[in-house]
C-alpha cells in the first residue's frame, strides 16, 4: 500500500540553507518563514518537514509575500528525516506495503489534524488573516481533510496529490472532496496509466474534481504534468550527477512552472494582492480601481513604472498589472482580470460579462477620441467642435442600454457596465479635461439619463466609500 505510484522520483536530500526558524506551539514543532497577512500551510510528503526541496520551496513562497508554516506532525519511521516521517533511504516503491499501517495509525488524518489546527491557531495569532494550504503527495490527503472542517482555509493546492489514500483506507476520495470548504488547484503527474502517473480522479472529468466543482463551480483548477512523474516538485533531480526524472533541466523547468501555477492560483484567491502601475489620474486606470473596490479585490498601486515593460506585454505605456507570476498590460484586459478574480463578479453569466465588456470598449473609444484633444496643442483647438461630436456618437448608445432604475444587469450591485458611467461622468482625465477644452461642455444638460445613472451608482456604498477616498478620479497632475 503506497501513496506513490511506481516510477516516482527518488528522495533528494535538502541542499539548502534555511532562511526561516523553527518554533513550537502546544507541543507541535514547525518551520516558519516570511510574514504578512497571507499565510501558507505547507503540508509535506512522507519525508516530512525537511525533506527534499520542502524548505527551499517554502523560502521561495515567503519571498512572494507569504507567511509560510510547515508542521512536524509524523512520528519518525526508522529515524525519519530531521526527526519526522520517513528516512531519506526509504523507497515507497519498493516498501510501499509498510506505509499502510502508518496511514491507519499515527499518520492518519485523525491523528494529524489536531496538530494542524494548533498550527493554524498559531498562524492566526501571528497576524495571518488568509490561509492557503499546499499539500505535497500524502500531504494533500491531510489538506483535504483539513479543508473539510476548517473555515480558515481559503484555497488548497497540491502537486502530485495522493488524496486517493482515502480510498485505500476504505473511504471515498470524491466524497471527501465534496466536503471541502474551499476550491483547489490540482497538479497530477504523468500520462494516465503510465509509470509514475497519478490517477485520473484529479482531472477535469474525474470524480474528485467534479465533486469539488459542485460547491465551487469554475473556481477549481487542474493541470496534468504529463512529462513529469510523481514526486518531481520536491524530489525530482535537477542535477546531472543525480537520478533524473527526465533530464535535470526538464525537471527544473517543471518545478518552476508548477510553482508559478500554484502562485497564480493563490493570487487569484486573494492570498497575494495585485499591483497596479498607473498614474494618479482617472484615464485608463480608474475603472480598474472601481472594479477592484466594488468587487472586493485588494490592490496595491504605484505610479513608478517597472523597468521592463516588455515583460508585461507593453512596448511603453501604462497601465500594467502584476499579480503573483502574472504580468499583463492593456486596460480592458486588466479590468476583465480583476473582475474575474473578484468574489462578487466571478458568478456573472457569460451574457452579463459580454455586456460589461461592451461598455468597457465604449469607454475606451470615448477616451481615444478625447485624449488627442487634451494632449495635442493643435487638436486641442478643435475641441469645441469635436467634443460634442464624440459625445453625440457614443453617449446615446450608452443611454439606450441604461435602465430607468437600478443597475444594468438588474442585480443588487453595480458591475463594470455601471461603473463605466461613473468614470465618464466624474473622471477628470480624459472626460472632464476634454469638456474644459471644449469651453465647458454640460454633460448633465444633454445626457441626463447617463448622469442620473452615474449618480445612482455613485451612491452604492462601496462606490461611495471609494469616491470619498479617491484622489485619482479628479486627479490632474499634468494641469490639463
Amino acid at each position: 500500500m503506497s501513496c506513490c505510484p511506481p516510477g516516482s522520483a527518488p528522495y533528494l536530500a535538502a541542499e539548502h540553507t534555511d532562511e526561516g526558524k523553527v518554533g513550537e506551539v502546544d507541543g507541535v514543532s514547525y518551520y516558519q518563514v516570511g510574514s504578512g497577512e497571507a499565510g501558507l500551510l505547507f503540508l509535506p510528503d512522507v519525508w516530512g518537514w525537511n525533506g527534499g526541496r520542502t524548505r527551499a520551496l517554502c523560502d521561495n513562497f515567503a519571498k512572494k509575500g507569504m507567511s509560510v508554516w510547515v508542521p512536524k506532525t509524523l512520528p519518525p519511521f526508522e529515524g525519519g528525516t530531521d526527526g519526522d516521517a520517513l528516512n531519506p533511504q526509504f523507497s515507497p516503491v519498493e516498501r510501499g506495503s509498510e506505509l499502510g499501517p502508518l496511514f491507519k495509525g499515527d499518520w492518519n488524518p485523525s491523528k494529524v489534524l489536531p496538530q494542524l489546527h494548533k498550527v493554524v491557531g498559531a498562524m492566526k495569532a501571528a497576524g495571518v488573516k488568509r490561509i492557503a494550504t499546499l499539500g505535497i503527495c500524502y500531504g494533500a490527503w491531510n489538506g483535504m481533510h483539513l479543508a473539510a472542517e476548517c473555515d480558515d482555509i481559503v484555497c488548497g493546492a497540491s502537486a502530485h496529490p495522493s488524496i486517493h489514500i482515502e480510498g485505500m483506507m476504505g473511504g471515498d476520495p470524491a466524497a471527501l472532496a465534496a466536503k471541502s470548504k474551499c476550491p483547489w488547484a490540482l497538479f497530477p503527474c504523468g500520462e494516465i496509466g503510465g509509470p509514475g502517473s497519478d490517477p485520473d480522479m484529479y482531472d477535469h472529468d474525474g470524480p474528485l474534481f467534479k465533486a469539488l466543482e459542485v460547491n465551487f463551480p469554475r473556481q477549481n483548477e487542474c493541470k496534468r504534468y504529463t512529462k513529469s512523474i510523481h514526486g518531481f516538485l520536491t524530489r525530482g533531480s535537477i542535477k546531472s550527477d543525480e537520478f533524473n526524472a527526465g533530464s535535470g533541466d526538464d525537471v527544473k523547468a517543471a518545478v518552476q512552472e508548477c510553482v508559478g501555477d500554484i502562485t497564480n492560483f493563490f493570487a487569484r484567491n486573494g492570498l497575494l494582492k495585485p499591483k497596479l502601475y498607473y498614474f494618479p489620474l482617472a484615464g485608463r486606470g480608474e475603472l480598474i480601481r472601481l472594479i477592484a473596490a466594488v468587487g472586493g479585490v485588494e490592490m496595491t498601486e504605484t505610479a513608478e513604472a517597472p523597468a521592463d515593460k516588455a515583460a508585461f506585454g507593453s512596448p511603453s505605456g501604462l497601465p500594467l498589472l502584476e499579480h503573483g507570476e502574472l504580468r499583463m498590460s492593456q486596460s480592458t484586459a486588466i479590468e476583465n482580470y480583476i473582475a474575474n478574480i473578484s468574489p462578487k463578479y466571478r458568478t456573472l453569466t457569460p451574457g452579463q460579462v459580454a455586456v460589461d465588456k461592451m461598455f468597457q470598449c465604449i469607454k475606451e473609444d470615448v477616451g481615444q477620441g478625447f485624449l488627442p484633444l487634451i494632449f495635442d496643442p493643435e487638436k486641442k483647438k478643435t475641441a469645441p467642435e469635436e467634443v460634442p461630436k464624440i459625445a453625440d456618437k457614443w453617449f446615446p448608445v450608452i443611454e439606450a442600454r441604461l435602465p430607468a432604475d437600478g443597475f444594468v444587469h438588474g442585480l443588487d450591485f453595480p458591475t463594470a457596465a455601471d461603473l463605466v458611467t461613473v468614470v465618464i461622468a466624474r473622471g477628470y482625465v480624459p472626460t472632464g479635461a476634454a469638456f474644459k477644452a471644449a469651453g465647458g461642455y454640460e454633460l448633465a444638460a444633454k445626457y441626463k439619463k447617463l448622469v442620473a445613472h452615474a449618480d445612482r451608482v455613485a451612491a452604492y456604498p462601496a462606490v461611495k466609500e471609494y469616491l470619498e477616498k479617491s484622489a485619482s478620479m479628479a486627479g490632474n497632475p499634468m494641469n490639463l
